[in-house]
């Protein structure tokens, strides 16, 4: 009976630190609730929330990767949405990438793993019929040598509509346990000056 009660508190044990394990951590989050439309768009942004909130990165300014986007004609803002949005966190306003001039620009996030792994990124995503229709994601750990993600999209299927978009790192093993990762996106397939793709309420999510 001993013996029993041993096995069934290891058991027990057992389960309860899977569970914990398999707990998943917010990492930083991007919800762009005051965000501002061009010409004063920025061209980066810090994590407003998460583990690594003021710490994680969005980078459209040539730095950390990115591509130097121009304020006053490939970025502005519009009416946000509550798709991946956390409690609490009302629509805003959105980041919305702009203009046929822009095609074949990146943005950069820049954030850490380290203590983590199964990182998944996702977001509310938009796009215009005439806007960008085609994300080419890579990541990278260094800021210099990307990697590209085979397969991997956060275009919206459909225009004019905010979908939850997913970009699961689970297979990538050489994202976890660094103390830099960088996932770069290029957008290219717009087509006129007013064709957007649009982000909103970006969550990277981890597991210890």
């Amino acid at each position: 009976i001993h013996l029993m009660k041993k096995i069934s508190l290891l058991v027990l044990s057992l389960c309860c630190m899977l569970g914990m394990s398999a707990q998943t951590t917010n990492l930083a989050y991007f919800p762009f609730t005051n965000n501002v439309a061009a010409p004063s768009t920025p061209t980066s942004y810090t994590a407003e929330a998460g583990t690594q909130a003021t710490t994680a990165g969005l980078y459209l300014d040539g730095t950390h990767g990115s591509s130097a986007w121009l304020q006053a004609s490939e970025l502005t803002a519009n009416s946000g949405s509550t798709i991946n949005a956390t409690t609490g966190t009302g629509a805003g306003k959105d980041l919305a990438m702009i203009n046929s001039s822009a095609n074949g620009k990146s943005f950069v996030f820049h954030f850490a793993t380290t203590g983590y792994q199964n990182i998944v990124l996702t977001m509310a995503a938009r796009r215009t019929s005439t806007g960008f229709n085609a994300s080419a994601w890579e990541y990278s750990t260094d800021g210099t040598t990307f990697t590209a993600l085979t397969g991997l999209s956060t275009m919206p299927s459909a225009a004019s509509t905010y979908e939850l978009a997913t970009l699961d790192l689970t297979s990538i093993t050489a994202v976890n346990e660094q103390a830099n990762v960088y996932l770069r996106c290029t957008l290219t397939g717009a087509s006129s000056d007013n064709g957007s793709y649009r982000i909103d309420n970006v969550q990277i999510n981890a597991v210890p």
